[in-house]
C-alpha cells in the first residue's frame, strides 16, 4: 500500500540514525562478546565434569547472559520512540503533518504499540492524520486512546481533567486558585 505523502525530516532523521547507529553497535559488541564467552566457559566448565550443584548455575548463567544484550536493545527502542515522540510533539505544534505522521506512524505498528504508554503519540498522530486528510486513520488512532486511561483519553473524549489540564506543549497546566475569594489570616 502506498505511503501518503510523508516528507521526512532530515535534522530528525539524523537524531534517530545517531541513537539507533549507538544502541545497535552497543548490542551488537555485546552480543559478540556474549557469544565467545559463554562458548569459552562452557568449554572450560563441561557439564560432565561438574559437580551437580554447579550443573544449575552453568544453566542459569546461559539463560542470563541473554539480559546481557536484551536489556539494552530495549533500552536503546525506548530510547529511539522517545525521541520519535519529542519530534512528532515539535511537528504537531509546528503544524508540519507530512512529518508529523513520519515521526509518529511506527507507534502505530501493533508490535510497537506497548511503547505509547499514555497514548500521547497516539493522540498526535490522529492530529496529524487529520491534518494530512487521512479521518479514517486519525480515527483508528482516536481509538486506541479511548481503551488507555489517563488525560489524552480525557482530551479525545472531550472530559475536562479537574485536577489538571495540558497546555499547548504537553506539559502540565495546575489550576490556581481564585483571588475573588478571601484569604485565611491565621
Amino acid at each position: 500500500m502506498p505511503q501518503p505523502n510523508i516528507v521526512s525530516d532530515p535534522e530528525a532523521e539524523k537524531i534517530l540514525n545517531r541513537i539507533a547507529f549507538r544502541y545497535g553497535i552497543l548490542v551488537f559488541a555485546l552480543l559478540i562478546a556474549d557469544t565467545f564467552l559463554l562458548s569459552y566457559l562452557n568449554g572450560l566448565l563441561r557439564p560432565r565434569t561438574l559437580g551437580a550443584l554447579m550443573k544449575p548455575l552453568l544453566i542459569l548463567l546461559n539463560f542470563a547472559s541473554i539480559l546481557v544484550v536484551l536489556i539494552p536493545f530495549y533500552f536503546g527502542i525506548y530510547k529511539l520512540f522517545a525521541a520519535r515522540l519529542t519530534i512528532g510533539r515539535e511537528r504537531v505544534q509546528r503544524r508540519s503533518w507530512n512529518q508529523a505522521v513520519a515521526a509518529l506512524e511506527p507507534f502505530d505498528n501493533w508490535t510497537q504499540r506497548f511503547l505509547d504508554h499514555s497514548g500521547e503519540a497516539h493522540f498526535l498522530l490522529a492530529q496529524a492524520y487529520v491534518g494530512v486528510g487521512n479521518k479514517a486513520k486519525a480515527e483508528a488512532a482516536r481509538k486506541f486512546v479511548r481503551g488507555r486511561k489517563g488525560v489524552w483519553a480525557d482530551r479525545v473524549n472531550g472530559v475536562k481533567s479537574a485536577v489538571t489540564t495540558l497546555g499547548p506543549d504537553g506539559q502540565e497546566n495546575r489550576p490556581r486558585p481564585a483571588k475573588n475569594k478571601p484569604r485565611r489570616r491565621f
